[in-house]
């Protein structure tokens, strides 16, 4: 019987988080002046915008998020450039992606998924950019790289390009620093990191 609770201990642990869409806060309003066809929606777990001018000159921007941290509720983002891409014909869509947390996979998957969502809702577009900062960067350089034949170009911005590499020299220096400074934290590292760990780190350098 133990062993029978232990087992289920477990697999209740790993458990993948519950993410959600409040579908409510997808709907949103046209910009003064400019006349556009908006959808939103979920498509396979993940939240969606679309617009798309009434003047459309058959071109398709994809945006990328940033990292959301590791809350439940999915949110999607307006292009950072959407008056300027409405204006200019332009039509945009951009997703939730269907987790939080460092999942640029994940974020490559859903966008793509969006893009053909697109492409059978309202005709494949003339040209088709991916663009995306951040984690969005990392996404948009997977988009990239996976599926080169459905996109005519990509802007990553502040994209994490240097993958496990860039993160494995963030551990060293971090750990290096502390050490150098007398701190010798252990990795990982505790909730005090950023409270403790880090002002007593730069107070010794700085």
């Amino acid at each position: 019987f133990a062993a029978l609770m232990l087992l289920a201990e477990g697999a209740m642990a790993a458990q993948p988080p519950q993410y959600y869409v409040d579908e409510a806060k997808l709907a949103f309003a046209a910009l003064p002046g400019l006349e556009t066809q908006r959808e939103w929606g979920v498509l396979n777990g993940a939240g969606y915008r679309i617009e798309v001018p009434n003047q459309w000159n058959g071109k398709l921007v994809m945006w990328a998020h940033g990292y959301r941290g590791t809350g439940l509720e999915l949110t999607v983002d307006d292009h950072p450039l959407r008056h300027f891409l409405v204006a200019q014909g332009y039509a945009w869509a951009a997703s939730s992606y269907g987790k939080n947390a460092y999942d640029p996979a994940q974020g490559a998957k859903d966008t793509h998924a969006l893009t053909q969502f697109f492409n059978n809702r309202f005709g494949r577009p003339g040209r088709t950019y991916i663009t995306g900062a951040s984690v969005g960067g990392h996404v948009t350089g997977i988009v990239a790289e996976q599926y080169r034949q459905s996109y005519d170009g990509a802007m990553p911005i502040c994209g994490v390009l240097g993958d496990y590499e860039l993160f494995d020299y963030f551990l060293d220096f971090n750990v290096g620093a502390q050490t150098l400074s007398g701190q010798d934290k252990l990795y990982p590292y505790g909730p005090d990191y950023l409270a403790v760990t880090v002002p007593a780190t730069k107070e010794v350098f700085f």
